[in-house]
C-alpha cells in the first residue's frame, strides 16, 4: 500500500480492476499519466521484464468503455504505456489532469522522471495534485499569493494555475521536499527561474518551523553538474541526482 494514496485507488476495482492494478493506475493517473514497463517492474519489486510485460499486457486487455491503456514502442525497444480513459479520470476525480494527452518530448521526459522519483520514495507525504499543494499550504497558514502560479488569458480568461510547471513534491510535519526535474532540454536560467518563483514560499515554510529541501533530478547524467552547481549556490541542504 502507497501511504499518500490514501485509498484513491478503490474507485477503480469495480471498473474491473484488481487492487494492485488499481493502486498502480492511480498512482500514474497521480503523477505523470505515462509509465514504461520497467517501472512497473520496480513497482512489483521483481527485476525481470516478463512480469512487467505481462502486467502490463493485462492492463492494455482490460477494457473499460473502450480501450484505456496504450503501448507504443520507443526507438531503443523500450515500451513507453500511456494511460488515457476519460472513465479512469473519472472515476478518480482527475478530469481536469491533463496527464492523459499527448505531450511534448520535454513534458514526457519530466512525466517520467517524476514517477521515477515517486516510486523511489514512496512513503513521503506527496501532494499530487494542485488542489493538495494548495489545500496543504492553506492549511499550513500560507496563503495562495506566496505560491508559484501561472496566469493564462485568451479564452482561459484570467484563470490562475498554481504550481503550473508540475513536478513532486511532499510536505512532512518536520521538511518540505521539492523536486526540480531536468529532462535535458532545459536551461541553468529555467531551474533558477523555478527557485525565485517558489523562494517566497520556502521561507514562509522555514517560519513554520519545516526545513526545506530541493532536490534536481536529471535525464542524464552531464547535467548533474550544473543542477549541483546552482543547488549548491542555494544553500546546503539541497542534493542532485541522475535516473
Amino acid at each position: 500500500m502507497i501511504p499518500h494514496l490514501q485509498e484513491r485507488e478503490k474507485p477503480l476495482e469495480p471498473l474491473g480492476f484488481t487492487a494492485q492494478e488499481a493502486e498502480w493506475i492511480t498512482l500514474v493517473c497521480l503523477h505523470s499519466g505515462i509509465f514504461m514497463r520497467d517501472q512497473v517492474a520496480f513497482y512489483l519489486k521483481k527485476g525481470d521484464r516478463f512480469t512487467g510485460r505481462r502486467f502490463v499486457q493485462t492492463l492494455i486487455e482490460t477494457k473499460v468503455s473502450g480501450r484505456s491503456v496504450a503501448a507504443e514502442e520507443l526507438k531503443d525497444g523500450r515500451l513507453i504505456c500511456r494511460i488515457f480513459g476519460k472513465q479512469i479520470y473519472r472515476a478518480l476525480d482527475l478530469s481536469n489532469v491533463r496527464h492523459r494527452r499527448d505531450a511534448s518530448i520535454e513534458v514526457t521526459r519530466r512525466r517520467l522522471l517524476s514517477l521515477d522519483f515517486v516510486l523511489d520514495h514512496p512513503d513521503l507525504a506527496w501532494l499530487p495534485t494542485e488542489q493538495d499543494k494548495v489545500s496543504c499550504f492553506y492549511q499550513l497558514g500560507i496563503e495562495p499569493d506566496l505560491l508559484p502560479r501561472r496566469i493564462y488569458d485568451g479564452r482561459a480568461n484570467g484563470l490562475i494555475h498554481y504550481f503550473p510547471i508540475k513536478m513532486p513534491l511532499a510536505v512532512e510535519q518536520d521538511r518540505a521536499i521539492f523536486v526540480y526535474i531536468d529532462p535535458g532540454m532545459s536551461t541553468r536560467s529555467e531551474l533558477d527561474s523555478w527557485g525565485t518563483a517558489h523562494r517566497e514560499l520556502w521561507n514562509k515554510l522555514r517560519k513554520t518551523g519545516r526545513r526545506v529541501e530541493v532536490v534536481a533530478v536529471t535525464w542524464e547524467q552531464k547535467y548533474l553538474d550544473r543542477a549541483q552547481r546552482v543547488l549548491q549556490s542555494w544553500g546546503a541542504g539541497n542534493t542532485a541526482e541522475a535516473e
